[in-house]
């Protein structure tokens, strides 16, 4: 199964790169399942919940359950938070709830899957309530990040979004979201956490030269390379 993510920073269009590709009908003339929520409700939370429901008894016979479970007990250690809080029960759910969903698609029979917020996206904001981008123990995590997510056996794609940081700026201030640079103050984190995403690219690129079932590319923000990346997808 492919498995596609989108991947950046807030703002930069990854809910709404998704909801312009299903737009596309030609893609549900295959077993394609798109799955996007612009914010969070009431509907995304009850519909990540009964994913997870259904999808328990694929997750407790599977592998990555436990390797997830090892890794918060052994690498996770957030700075400003405690050691279990609400935020790393947040991660933790969107994880399995990714899982949940990647297990009923192959019930189903789905050959790819499009998120908007994949497994990249939750591993940035682990690394940023760790604070390890500089540190000798990011290598060891991304490392096991890696091994947790080959596990899966997907050939799994993800898209680096690359948009200026002042459109980035302009969004945060706009839109009223959820995110962790979603507050007044955003511009004190915004340089480090796009550094977050520099370095995991970087090592998503020495990963795949290594790995085949890893892949990651970029896209801008003109019409062509959008045209290109639709026309990807119809592969």
């Amino acid at each position: 199964m492919d498995f596609i993510e989108f991947f950046g920073l807030p703002g930069s269009g990854k809910s709404y790169l998704t909801a312009e590709i299903k737009k596309n009908k030609r893609l549900f003339e295959t077993n394609f399942l798109i799955i996007f929520f612009r914010f969070k409700t009431i509907f995304s939370i009850l519909y990540k919940l009964s994913t997870v429901l259904v999808g328990l008894p694929f997750i407790f016979f599977s592998r990555i359950f436990y390797k997830i479970i090892y890794f918060f007990i052994i690498f996770y250690r957030p700075i400003k938070t405690s050691y279990f809080s609400f935020r790393t029960i947040s991660i933790l759910f969107n994880f399995l709830y990714l899982i949940a969903l990647i297990k009923l698609s192959e019930a189903t029979k789905k050959n790819k899957i499009l998120v908007d917020q994949g497994f990249f996206q939750i591993f940035s904001t682990l690394i940023y309530e760790m604070r390890c981008i500089n540190k000798k123990k990011y290598k060891s995590i991304i490392k096991e990040w890696f091994s947790i997510i080959s596990s899966l056996k997907l050939q799994h794609k993800v898209i680096k979004l690359n948009i200026p940081k002042q459109t980035i700026e302009k969004r945060i201030k706009e839109r009223k979201g959820d995110s962790i640079l979603d507050k007044p103050d955003f511009k004190k984190y915004l340089n480090y956490y796009s550094k977050i995403f520099e370095v995991i690219a970087r090592d998503l690129k020495k990963e795949s030269s290594i790995n085949g079932r890893f892949e990651i590319l970029t896209f801008g923000s003109n019409e062509s390379e959008f045209l290109n990346l639709i026309s990807a997808f119809e592969k």
